[in-house]
């Protein structure tokens, strides 16, 4: 349990697969992927991994109920995001490869347990950063927007009384 706990230690979370039928040479394909793009995959025993992730303050009943037959966790160490990094990782794999044995078991992201369709779903979730810049840009838009009329108003003066000088000039 130790081992597991200092393995997942600096991981915010992971996408938990089941990868049951896979041959010998797509699962060292797979293996070498996941490593290519910096992930890691760790084959979990269930009773292991749920008393390490309720020390890490996920829900016992919510784990009790995604930690079902033989998973993997795909994770990235000291990565934001980890499950939105990994579910985009195995999802391009599946995609590229045609594959329909990896499947998607759930996910664990900040505290909270997801089930098969909220994990299929992170793919295209922003990664906390990403979110942070959207929200910043959101909040931006309607100061820049304030600053742009109040810069507008001399502009229009400056406009007139270029028009003025041209006309006693004239």
């Amino acid at each position: 349990m130790d081992q597991l706990a200092s393995r997942f230690d600096g991981v915010d979370g992971g996408l938990l697969v089941r990868t049951t039928g896979l041959n010998s040479e797509k699962t060292y394909a797979f293996r070498k992927m996941l490593n290519s793009k910096g992930m890691r995959v760790t084959m979990l025993r269930n009773s292991l991994a749920r008393k390490t992730f309720e020390k890490q303050g996920y829900p016992t009943g919510e784990l009790k109920k995604t930690l079902q037959g033989p998973l993997a966790m795909v994770y990235a160490k000291d990565v934001e995001g980890s499950a939105t990094a990994a579910a985009r990782v195995v999802s391009d794999w599946k995609k590229e490869t045609r594959d329909k044995v990896v499947e998607l078991a759930g996910a664990l992201m900040d505290g909270s347990v997801m089930g098969p369709k909220e994990a299929e779903q992170l793919k295209d979730a922003p990664t906390r950063s990403d979110a942070y810049a959207m929200l910043a840009g959101v909040l931006q838009a309607p100061i820049a927007q304030l600053m742009g009329t109040l810069n507008e108003v001399p502009r229009q003066w400056i406009g007139v009384f270029d028009a003025y000088k041209r006309k006693l000039e004239g």
